[in-house]
């Protein structure tokens, strides 16, 4: 191969795998959810901390969760 070909083929993947990317994330429910952004929270505080985030500082005055942790955990 060329290295004009290697370039279209570099430029005609990277266009396939935004596109991908993009149909995937906007065609599925809750991939940008609030409900996403606290199960990262949680799965982020299982690493630093090996617990999942039971009393949420962060929320307006403070706020207790009541969750399972085994998704946390295992992801």
């Amino acid at each position: 191969m060329s290295k004009r070909q290697v370039r279209i083929f570099l430029v005609v993947l990277f266009f396939t795998l935004i596109v991908f990317r993009l149909f995937f994330s906007l065609s599925t429910p809750f991939f940008s959810d609030a409900d996403s952004y606290f199960q990262l929270r949680q799965i982020e505080n299982v690493r630093e901390t090996g617990q999942t985030l039971i009393e949420d500082k962060l929320s307006y005055g403070g706020r207790t969760h009541i969750v399972l942790p085994l998704f946390a955990y295992v992801l």
